[in-house]
């Protein structure tokens, strides 16, 4: 997504929605695997489970953010039971979050 020389590494951040509350993460700049140990947004595992939304921004790419890949992954609740979850948001791009 932002390989090739022509385009060289991201400055990614995360965009979640989660039961009606958003939360933005920190900008990672120049790498196109971020690793961000960041607590964004507290919910509940229902709202959790029901709705939880996260878009990959790249924002050094003109003057407005690319959104890289979004997705509507389902958590289930043996998966926060055992603290995580991963989901291909789209071919190449893989999301893995850890819950508390």
């Amino acid at each position: 997504f932002c390989d090739g020389p022509e385009w060289g590494e991201c400055d990614l951040y995360v965009e979640m929605t989660v039961g009606g509350k958003a939360a933005k993460s920190s900008t990672k700049k120049d790498t196109n695997n971020p690793v961000y140990n960041e607590q964004l947004l507290t919910a509940t595992d229902q709202q959790i489970m029901q709705s939880f939304y996260v878009r990959i921004m790249d924002d050094d790419i003109g003057p407005i953010a690319q959104t890289i890949a979004e997705c509507n992954p389902t958590i289930t609740k043996a998966e926060l039971l055992a603290g995580e979850h991963t989901s291909d948001c789209k071919p190449g791009v893989t999301v893995s979050w850890k819950f508390r």
